[in-house]
C-alpha cells in the first residue's frame, strides 16, 4: 500500500508553530477527502498529550498523528520547513522542545499498519544522509523518491 501523494509534500514551509504545519498539512489531507473534519482537531488534541518531536544526530523530525477514526484513507504529508518549529520531545512531559525541520504527518486506517509504517520512518530517521537530503531538495519529486525508497524496505 502506497501511503505517498505528491500532493501532499510541500518545501521550504514558512511556519512559526506547530500547530501551523499540523494544519497546513491536515487541511490538504481533507481537500484531498483523506481525512475526516475532525482529523486536524484530533492531531493537535494529541499531540498536547502525547508528543511526538524526533531528536536524531542531524535533522529533527516530528510525526504527529492521531487514532484511526478521523480517518478515510490513508497517507503521509510531509512539510520541509524553512526553518525549524518547536515539538515537543516523544515520550516526555512536554516541558522538552526539539527542533523539528521536517514534520509527517501520518493518517493512517488501519492501527496494524501503523505499526509497521512507524517501523520503516523509524529507519529512515536514523539515515542522517537521507534526512538531510530530503532538506536539501528542491523538488517535490526528489523527496517523493527518497521516501517511497524508503518505505519499500
Amino acid at each position: 500500500m502506497s501511503y505517498l501523494d505528491r500532493d501532499l509534500i510541500r518545501i521550504g514551509v514558512d511556519v512559526e508553530k506547530q500547530n501551523e504545519v499540523i494544519e497546513m498539512l491536515g487541511m490538504l489531507m481533507e481537500e484531498k477527502q483523506l481525512v475526516k473534519p475532525t482529523y486536524v482537531q484530533a492531531v493537535l488534541d494529541r499531540e498536547k498529550i502525547y508528543p511526538t518531536g524526533l531528536p536524531t544526530r542531524g535533522i529533527s523530525v516530528a510525526i504527529p498523528h492521531t487514532d484511526s477514526s478521523h480517518v478515510k484513507k490513508s497517507a503521509i504529508g510531509l512539510a520541509v520547513l524553512h526553518q525549524p518549529v518547536g515539538f515537543s520531545l516523544m515520550g516526555g512531559d512536554g516541558s522538552e522542545q526539539i527542533d523539528a525541520q521536517i514534520v509527517f504527518l501520518l493518517a493512517i486506517s488501519d492501527s496494524k499498519a501503523q505499526i509497521e509504517l512507524l517501523k520503516k520512518l523509524m529507519r529512515l530517521f536514523q539515515n542522517d544522509e537521507v534526512l538531510s537530503k530530503i532538506v536539501a531538495a528542491e523538488e517535490v519529486e526528489v523527496i517523493y523518491e527518497y521516501l517511497d525508497e524508503a518505505l519499500k524496505n
